[in-house]
């Protein structure tokens, strides 16, 4: 008999433990104030707050991994990532991800210059000039394509958004391209007001869940549920960086 118990128990033990799903797998890149490491060796910052709180209101485990783009997605290609906040901006990740319905603010892309430089007519005004980007960053497929059709347009790249504003800054190009969210606390830190600047794209952000989860319309459906329960508890959820605030 006491053994009978013994393995009931056993069985019991074995039954709860694999009955507790495991962690959410959530991918997000590094950026300034939204996702960085923090001293503690784990990822913090707004972004990072905000999807936390939803899935602790949906009643999830988690962990957050800082990772850069191309891990990202293709983690959501092949359900290593389950969860990454961004934008639906390029085409293949429709095959791969569902979207909720919830969204998490504006992410908008300006193109920036120096105080005296003139202003533009998007894309076609750069014709002639000289423009900044990042290396192996994630602009959208429009802002791309965009690009390709200005003539005579020179592109100089950085490998990093500090090293880009101090090109602009310097007058090693025309423009800049950037999402104004990164700028903004580049300018700050210098104790310089925002440049002046023309929003170019305005994407609204959301939780993109990889098809490839086993999961992955159980998430959307509890994130969008806990999404509306925080709205309606009137938690911000808005991640929009407010460059107005820098204007002078």
């Amino acid at each position: 008999m006491q053994r009978v118990l013994l393995y009931l128990l056993l069985i019991t033990a074995c039954s709860s433990t694999h009955a507790q799903p495991d962690p959410v797998r959530v991918g997000m890149m590094p950026f300034a104030g939204y996702a960085e490491m923090g001293a503690a060796g784990q990822a913090t910052g707004a972004g990072v707050d905000i999807v936390v709180r939803l899935l602790e209101e949906a009643g999830y485990d988690y962990e957050v991994r800082l990772l850069p783009p191309a891990r990202v997605l293709g983690g959501l290609a092949d359900g290593s990532v389950e969860i990454w906040p961004g934008m639906l901006n390029k085409p293949f990740l429709e095959e791969h991800t569902l979207v909720t319905r919830g969204d998490l603010g504006l992410i908008e892309i300006a193109l920036l210059r120096r105080p005296g430089t003139p202003a533009v007519d998007w894309p076609a005004g750069l014709e002639g000039s000289s423009l900044i980007t990042i290396t192996n960053y994630t602009y959208t497929e429009p802002l791309l394509n965009a690009l390709a059709g200005v003539d005579g347009l020179l592109r100089h790249h950085s490998n990093s958004h500090a090293g880009a504003l101090e090109m602009l800054l310097r007058g090693r190009g025309d423009y800049l391209l950037q999402y104004v969210a990164q700028v903004g606390p580049l300018l700050q830190a210098r104790g310089m007001p925002m440049l002046p600047l023309q929003i170019v794209s305005s994407e609204r952000m959301r939780l993109l869940i990889s098809r490839h989860s086993p999961r992955a319309e159980q998430l959307r459906d509890d994130l969008d549920a806990a999404w509306v329960r925080l709205h309606q508890r009137g938690e911000s959820l808005d991640l929009r960086y407010r460059w107005e605030d820098l204007v002078e």
